[in-house]
């Protein structure tokens, strides 16, 4: 390929996604580019989920097509598995500028309502392999208040109380936001695993309402006016979906430079 026609593409398409996750101090601009080109990545897939994909979670659809579902919970997964690699640098000034940046995007992906991928960069810094490391528990001042703050939004006790009001104080404003699928996804299984209180052999009417009140919730935030989000200025969407890194090789990565004490 000619370096001119390379130029012209990465152009188009922005950086990629080795680029945005080299080792370094990132600007303020980069980072609010990288959170706005995943916001813009996860609400495509995210706009496009139908009900019946969710029903087809439970089985109240005969149908194996979830192809949004499906994309959405890859990019969450491989969201968590890139931001784990790339914080286990060879060394400790990198692993610790790699964490920073990845808070810093946390916090302007929460800024901008997209708490499908902040979730998925605090599911990577609860990982074991990024939790043990020394360089975690050593950070101080505004990144230790901003880990804490961050935490405590996706703290699961109480189904998800902090960011439930979180949510509906954005829904109040009329401000954008991203949901969680795998939340939505975890009520509506255990709705599932519930007993029906009559006929076993059929799905009771109050479970049904169950599930039509979590899918409900769960695409609130789908509209028109949200289907128009501008294209990822950085179009990481394709790199993120084949990334194949495998947790177990990651820990024992964690282990070769930290070992345990």
């Amino acid at each position: 390929v000619p370096a001119s026609k390379t130029a012209e593409n990465q152009q188009e398409n922005g950086l990629t996604l080795e680029q945005l996750l080299s080792p370094g101090k990132k600007s303020p601009q980069m980072i609010a580019e990288f959170a706005s080109s995943l916001t813009s990545i996860q609400n495509r897939a995210y706009q496009s989920i139908t009900s019946s994909e969710f029903f087809t979670t439970v089985g109240a659809v005969k149908s194996k097509e979830q192809p949004n579902i499906s994309e959405s919970v890859k990019l969450f997964n491989n969201i968590t598995n890139v931001v784990v690699q790339a914080i286990l640098q060879n060394s400790s000034k990198n692993r610790t500028e790699m964490i920073k940046f990845f808070i810093d995007l946390q916090s302007q992906l929460i800024k901008n309502g997209d708490f499908q991928s902040a979730y998925a960069i605090q599911a990577a810094l609860n990982n074991a392999a990024v939790d043990r490391l020394d360089e975690m528990k050593k950070l101080t001042g505004e990144y230790a208040l901003a880990l804490e703050k961050n935490s405590k939004l996706f703290n699961p006790s109480r189904n998800f109380a902090n960011l439930t009001a979180e949510i509906k104080e954005r829904k109040s404003k009329g401000e954008f936001y991203l949901p969680l699928i795998s939340l939505a996804l975890m009520q509506l299984t255990n709705a599932n695993e519930m007993p029906n209180p009559e006929d076993k052999t059929k799905v009771s009417p109050y479970k049904i309402l169950q599930f039509g009140t979590i899918i409900e919730t769960a695409c609130e935030s789908q509209s028109d006016k949200n289907k128009t989000m501008e294209p990822p200025k950085h179009d990481v969407r394709d790199a993120l979906l084949s990334v194949n890194i495998n947790p177990d090789d990651m820990y024992n990565r964690s282990l070769a430079l930290q070992p345990r004490k």
